[in-house]
């Protein structure tokens, strides 16, 4: 009951430590399907393609607001497995006891996130492949703008069973984390505006974990790693004069 994994990532952005993750619990997954849209002013396509096996890259041309949904349905189209998890690059499973109350929970549930208000968190959601066909396959915000996965949300309530990982004894800060508007501050650090950055000392540390974890690294995105550093602190100034 291996799921296959979506993501979809923009090709103006790297994210190491998610390569990480997903390569050193590969035999966990089924296939990876790893969708690229254009969005950004850098551009990490063929570095990608180049320093990352063992996954399926697939191509998104759509950048306006359907960028999601679509990315997500050209996934679909590829995937064969039973069951799918929609992933984000800024989450993360402690160790292995997660995915296996997961693997667990599939027996019992058709669908497992976080809840987040009334929907789940598009960060992770295990999904039947059978339930997910049961609905119009729009995962885009819905008529009020919520998040995306909003909609689909919305029509798997009517019918699915869901359970959520706190249900799976998984609790935030324990045993998974989310490492909250991430590509956006990165974005933020490429435009040189970093007045709305969010937690920003865990950003720092994620940042560094991201520049040191042992994959293969873009110079480009250690560059902007350090540039984070030295728009943030006074140390990382110091070490990165020219950032």
């Amino acid at each position: 009951m291996k799921p296959d994994v979506i993501l979809t990532w923009p090709t103006g952005m790297d994210y190491p430590i998610c390569r990480w993750f997903l390569s050193h619990n590969r035999k966990k997954f089924n296939k990876i399907y790893v969708v690229l849209y254009p969005h950004g002013c850098l551009n990490f396509t063929d570095f990608l393609m180049k320093n990352w096996q063992g996954v399926e890259f697939l191509a998104s041309q759509t950048c306006n607001e359907k960028w999601r949904e679509d990315a997500v349905n050209i996934a679909l189209e590829e995937s064969k497995s039973d069951w799918v998890w929609f992933a984000e690059q800024d989450f993360l499973f402690k160790d292995d006891y997660c995915f296996e109350k997961v693997k667990a929970a599939m027996k019992k549930y058709d669908v497992i996130g976080v809840r987040q208000g009334n929907r789940l968190h598009p960060m992770c959601i295990f999904a039947k492949r059978s339930v997910i066909d049961k609905t119009d396959r729009d995962f885009g915000t819905g008529e009020k703008h919520h998040d995306h996965f909003s909609k689909v949300c919305q029509q798997w309530a009517k019918f699915a069973k869901i359970g959520y990982l706190a249900d799976l004894g998984l609790f935030e800060g324990r045993d998974w984390y989310h490492m909250s508007s991430m590509t956006w501050n990165y974005f933020r650090i490429i435009d040189n505006d970093i007045k709305d950055m969010h937690e920003v000392a865990n950003f720092l540390v994620w940042n560094a974990y991201n520049r040191a974890v042992k994959v293969p690294q873009s110079p480009v995105f250690q560059g902007l790693a350090a540039r984070a550093e030295a728009l943030l602190t006074t140390f990382g100034k110091f070490l990165h004069p020219d950032e």
